[in-house]
């Protein structure tokens, strides 16, 4: 009778210890950021140096308080970025971002692409 509880007390034990390491293997749910963007004025388009000037709302709604957008946003292709206002409101139980952005803008485009009219 020893060994037969002993046996159970074992396979009890490999069951337990097999259930804790397979909720612990388990990915964790990734964070999710719903955000939207507002342009309101591109301006100073340079042809020659192929740069403009954009004017932008940027805003994010998110639940991780450890986010900080205002502080490590990077925009894409921007020779620079002036951050013009910048809040984050908390009231609602989750966290809405709102920053005013202006940024000069490096992009490669060719004109040839553009359907230009042909003057004689």
């Amino acid at each position: 009778m020893k060994f037969s509880y002993f046996h159970i007390c074992i396979i009890t034990f490999v069951c337990f210890f097999l259930s804790v390491q397979q909720a612990e293997a388990q990915p964790p749910v990734p964070d999710t950021v719903k955000t939207g963007i507002y342009v309101t004025s591109i301006h100073d388009i340079d042809f020659k140096q192929k740069e403009y000037t954009i004017n932008l709302w940027l805003w994010m709604r998110y639940m991780n308080r450890d986010f900080e957008f205002d502080k490590y946003l990077e925009v894409p292709n921007a020779k620079s970025v002036t951050k013009l206002y910048s809040t984050i409101d908390s009231s609602s139980g989750d966290y809405f971002m709102q920053m005013k952005l202006q940024c000069i803008m490096k992009d490669d485009w060719s004109l040839l692409c553009l359907s230009l009219p042909h003057l004689p």
